[in-house]
């Protein structure tokens, strides 16, 4: 079995018997195979080429040294017994994978998968495999594929969806509490336009009818227009406190979303 690389960059096998080679092409052919695994040895991840027969079958032809680094196992091991990879399979996962697969090889589409795995040390890893499918004879599909090991990336992906979830969920917090705050302001604002607007023009009301007295019986009206000013002024000064307190809350909004990121 020598695995050699064709001008897609895909290493693919070539199943030879060394009995009928000559001795110049079995050397360039155990030269090439030398190269070959060097250079699949030297790609991230690993190499792999997989094959399912009609029957369920699965065998794994070529598995690069990569296997130990992501699997903890050695190739020689995977490639005796391909059903090694699929107990290292999260069993959530499992199911998906297959199926991915059973449409990749009837469409004949790339592939293309995330699943976890837990290794024999028990470690828990995110693998990401991408592949293309050929049709061979006798109904059966290989793949040329590629393995990394995406744990990092997806613990990251993870870590910042579980910030934005808490974020939202801060902002949605924040917003019920504007809203609560915005609707007992009002109703204060409510209560206080009945009772002390209302006072106030009941003064002011009162002072004009005593001025009109007072006008016609030809006496001096100024005490009365005095103190119709000072309510006059109370008044401004009450509608100049509500327009503040109703002005739109932006620095303590402002503010309250600097703190929720602090605690980020």
């Amino acid at each position: 079995v020598i695995p050699l690389e064709d001008v897609s960059g895909v290493a693919r096998v070539l199943f030879l018997d060394d009995s009928r080679l000559d001795g110049d092409v079995a050397h360039s052919l155990r030269a090439q195979e030398q190269r070959s695994r060097q250079l699949a040895g030297s790609v991230p991840g690993a190499m792999l080429e997989y094959e399912l027969f009609p029957d369920g079958r699965e065998v794994f032809h070529y598995v690069s040294r990569g296997c130990v680094e992501i699997w903890e196992l050695e190739a020689e091991v995977v490639e005796r017994n391909a059903d090694i990879l699929w107990d290292l399979v999260h069993r959530d996962d499992e199911p998906r994978m297959r199926e991915s697969l059973r449409v990749s090889a009837e469409r004949l589409e790339p592939w293309m998968d995330e699943w976890r795995i837990i290794t024999p040390s028990g470690r828990t890893k995110w693998i990401q495999g991408s592949a293309r499918p050929t049709q061979q004879a006798r109904g059966c599909t290989l793949w040329h594929a590629h393995v990394v090991d995406v744990t990092e990336r997806k613990l990251e992906d993870l870590r910042q969806g579980k910030i934005i979830g808490r974020t939202s969920e801060q902002l949605r917090s924040l917003a019920n509490q504007l809203q609560s705050a915005r609707e007992s302001e009002r109703t204060e604002v409510s209560r206080e336009l009945h009772d002390e607007m209302g006072q106030y023009l009941t003064i002011m009301s009162l002072d004009v009818g005593e001025i009109e007295r007072t006008l016609a019986a030809k006496a001096s009206p100024m005490a009365t227009i005095e103190h119709l000013k000072s309510m006059l002024d109370e008044t401004l000064d009450f509608v100049q406190g509500l327009t503040e307190r109703l002005r739109p809350p932006l620095f303590e909004f402002r503010g309250l979303i600097s703190e929720i990121y602090l605690e980020l």
